[in-house]
C-alpha cells in the first residue's frame, strides 16, 4: 500500500482496508475539471488543478477601444484544511497577481497578452521531517502570449 507523505503535493487519499498503515476510509480528495483555469502559475502549472482549497479573485477589467481590453485581477488561495498542505500546519498557499491585455476582431481573431507573478505562503513551506524535498519559496513569473480564432 502507498502511504501519502506529510509534503506530498497528491497522493492516495482512500484505502479500501483499513490497517495499521491506511486508515482513511472517507473519500474527499475532490477535484474542479482540469481545465477551469482561475490563475496562471499556483493552481495551473504548480498543483494541477483547484482541490481542497478555496479562493477568492477580485478581477477588475477596461474596454480601451472597441475589441481592445485590459484585465487585471488578484487570487488569493488557501486550503481548506491546513493538514492537506506541503506545509501541515499552515492553510494560506499564496497570493497571484495577472494582468494583461487582449484584442479581438469582428471576424474572430484574437491576440492576448498576459503576465501573472506568484507570492507563496506558508503553506507551500516544507514541513519540519519532510521525507520529500520541496524547492525553495521564491516569487514565480509567468508570461503567456496566445493567437486564435473564435468561431
Amino acid at each position: 500500500m502507498v502511504i501519502t507523505v506529510p509534503g506530498a503535493i497528491d497522493g492516495p487519499k482512500w484505502c479500501i482496508a483499513v490497517s495499521a498503515t491506511c486508515t482513511k476510509r472517507n473519500i474527499r480528495n475532490f477535484r474542479f475539471n482540469q481545465d477551469y483555469r482561475i490563475d496562471m502559475i499556483l493552481w495551473r502549472e504548480i498543483i494541477g488543478g483547484i482541490t481542497d482549497a478555496l479562493y477568492l479573485k477580485p478581477t477588475l477589467s477596461y474596454d480601451v477601444t472597441e475589441g481592445f481590453r485590459l484585465f487585471a485581477s488578484i487570487i488569493y488561495s488557501r486550503a481548506i484544511f491546513a493538514y492537506s498542505t506541503p506545509s501541515g500546519n499552515n492553510a494560506n498557499l499564496g497570493i497571484e497577481m495577472n494582468a494583461g491585455a487582449r484584442y479581438e476582431t469582428e471576424d474572430g481573431f484574437f491576440a492576448q497578452f498576459a503576465w501573472g507573478v506568484l507570492f507563496p505562503l506558508g503553506g507551500l513551506q516544507q514541513s519540519p521531517g519532510n521525507v520529500v524535498t520541496l524547492p525553495s519559496l521564491d516569487t514565480a513569473q509567468a508570461l503567456r502570449g496566445m493567437l486564435g480564432i473564435r468561431f
